[in-house]
């Protein structure tokens, strides 16, 4: 059995405890919407047809018990390691917390890469600089925002976070909208039990929007930065996969019954395509929220 809480002693140094609930839930949503909504909407669309949305279901209930497991882990083990102290404290080998702690590393430098040079070619629609320049003053100056501080750095993150939301949910609204019988078709989005190619469908594309949902788990490593950790941690990890899956569900429902599955599919900016679509008005905006992204 995992310790009930590895916490320093008082003699330690110990991290300034300046998140509290409402932080960490922006935070865990900005860190998982992103990519899986803004891209594999496409992808999911192309799999799954007017049955999209469930995907996402799916992959929220597969995703639900590493959610689980990683907001009871944080209370028993609250240290900002994450994953590498779970292992730790499991199996007590310093090898193997050392491999999964250097694994982790590879991965967020790997994600950081490839959300840099994204963003860089986002900005370089607006601003006429080499790739390299762009993507070296993003770095820059999101390493000095995090210098600056946990507080600072997360609530920036917040005010993305709630942009991207309200460009998402332009879309949503902008949706039912133009079509207000839309609400009485959602149960449309279900595929009926007894047709075995729709459900099959639905599990394939599933295997995609699962990729949609990562990202959540990271917030483990605020801990110790979180106010009552015990308590918060679990809560903001439910509460933001609970947000992300309603978000998911309702952005892919408006796609998929307000543009064709093929036209979604065949765009590098469906969320762009869609915004166009039901607005009439440039995407231009739902760009510049990408670069949020």
């Amino acid at each position: 059995m995992l310790p009930k809480g590895n916490t320093p002693t008082e003699g330690d140094p110990q991290l300034r405890r300046a998140i509290g609930l409402p932080l960490l839930v922006l935070y865990g949503l900005g860190i998982t919407i992103g990519a899986g909504i803004y891209v594999l909407i496409g992808e999911v669309s192309a799999k799954a047809g007017l049955y999209a949305p469930s995907a996402f279901l799916v992959a929220a209930f597969v995703m639900t018990f590493s959610a689980l497991s990683f907001a009871e882990l944080s209370g028993r083990v609250p240290q900002s390691a994450g994953e590498a102290a779970y292992v730790d404290a499991a199996f007590g080998w310093h090898w193997l917390t050392l491999g999964v702690g250097l694994l982790i590393i590879f991965a967020a430098t790997i994600a950081g890469a490839a959300i840099s040079l994204g963003c860089a070619g986002y900005v370089a629609e607006l601003v006429d600089l080499p790739q390299g320049v762009i993507v070296s003053i993003i770095v820059l100056a999101m390493g000095m925002l995090a210098a600056r501080g946990i507080k600072e750095s997360v609530g920036f993150a917040g005010v993305l976070t709630v942009i991207e939301i309200l460009g998402l949910a332009v879309v949503v609204v902008a949706g039912f909208v133009k079509d207000p019988g839309l609400f009485f078709e959602l149960p449309s989005a279900l595929p009926p039990f007894s047709d075995l190619l729709a459900l099959k469908n639905v599990f394939l594309a599933s295997l995609i929007a699962f990729f949609a949902f990562i990202g959540f788990d990271d917030v483990v490593n605020l801990v110790e930065e979180t106010k009552d950790p015990r308590r918060t941690m679990p809560w903001a990890i439910i509460i933001s996969l609970i947000a992300v899956t309603v978000i998911y569900f309702l952005v892919m429902f408006v796609a998929v019954q307000s543009v064709p599955s093929a036209e979604l599919a065949d765009s590098s900016a469906p969320i762009g395509l869609l915004f166009e679509r039901l607005t009439g008005m440039s995407p231009l905006a739902i760009t510049l929220i990408a670069i949020v992204y």
